[in-house]
């Protein structure tokens, strides 16, 4: 078989798949099968009338229909303290802002979302859980983040994040949208071709670009 060129890849993180596989893999999400089950688009879907600028106790229990298989008491509660704050700084944020148009001013506001979780912190709430709450009030701008994400992004040989576990949070989060924000750039063509195979409701193109990575990081991770 004839090596692929450069071209022919999609990029998420330290991670490459071959473009082919990448919009199937896409395509089985948005479009499963009879009898299978994904996020999408349950997840979209969910509180469809939502207030984008504010949390309210609904809006905590997203994360369950991105697969969070548990979020304890203690974390619902000390979510349900942060809501305020969360709120204030939702409201800093355009609505319709994306991504892929950031500048440091942007990547430092999605720093002031993790931020919640440096000090103190919030017991039993990571920035996966927090990501997923938080995407769908900024669809273009949050991203989603799991272990699928965290191995294209940080832990895959040749991540652009280094490790670091004295990292706070909040710097985490800047760098984690600025690589994010590149690979949103330089392949926003292919991942406006994602967004078309959504039948309803539409995502993103940093909702699709999250759909290569699940697929790839948990292929990647498993070998």
């Amino acid at each position: 078989m004839d090596e692929l060129s450069a071209d022919e890849f999609v990029y998420v993180g330290a991670l490459r798949v071959p473009r082919g596989e990448a919009l199937a893999a896409a395509h089985a999400y948005l479009n499963p099968a009879a009898g299978v089950h994904f996020a999408y688009p349950a997840y979209e879907a969910y509180q469809p009338h939502h207030d984008p600028d504010q949390l309210d106790d609904a809006d905590l229990l997203a994360p369950v229909l991105l697969n969070v298989n548990r979020l304890s008491l203690q974390a619902y509660y000390g979510l349900r303290g942060k809501c305020g704050e969360l709120g204030v700084l939702l409201r800093k944020i355009s609505r319709d802002a994306r991504l892929e148009d950031a500048g440091d001013d942007g990547l430092n506001a999605l720093g002031s979302m993790f931020a919640v979780l440096d000090g103190d912190g919030l017991p039993g709430v990571g920035g996966s859980i927090l990501a997923k709450i938080l995407h769908r009030k900024r669809p273009g701008f949050i991203p989603l983040y799991d272990d699928n994400v965290r191995h294209c992004y940080r832990d895959a040989a040749g991540a652009p994040i280094p490790r670091d576990s004295k990292r706070a949070w909040a710097e985490f989060g800047v760098l984690l949208g600025k690589a994010i924000r590149h690979d949103l750039e330089i392949q926003l063509e292919t991942w406006r071709e994602i967004c078309a195979y959504a039948p309803g409701p539409a995502i993103t193109p940093l909702r699709a670009l999250d759909i290569v990575a699940w697929h790839a990081g948990r292929r990647s991770s498993r070998r």
